[in-house]
C-alpha cells in the first residue's frame, strides 16, 4: 500500500478516536466533536481517492470529496 493512503489513513482514524474522546467527555462541545468528525470524513475521502489514483483538490468540502470518489 502506498505510505500516502497509509499516513492518510492514521490520520482520519486519529481525528476519530479524538472526537470519540470528546463525545464521552463531560466538557465537550458539539462544534468541537463535529469538527473532528468532519476532519475524519474529509481525510477517509481523500484516502480513498489517493488509493485509487484519483487527483485530489485541495478542499475540505465533503460534496466535492464525494463527486470525486463517483467517478
Amino acid at each position: 500500500m502506498k505510505e500516502s493512503v497509509v499516513v492518510l489513513l492514521k490520520k482520519a482514524e486519529n481525528d476519530l478516536k479524538d472526537a470519540k474522546i470528546l463525545y464521552n467527555s463531560n466538557e465537550a462541545s458539539a462544534e468541537g466533536i463535529c469538527f473532528h468528525c468532519q476532519q475524519a470524513v474529509e481525510k477517509f475521502l481523500k484516502t480513498y481517492l489517493v488509493y485509487n489514483n484519483k487527483e485530489i483538490n485541495k478542499t475540505h468540502d465533503i460534496s466535492e470529496l464525494l463527486q470525486a470518489c463517483k467517478i
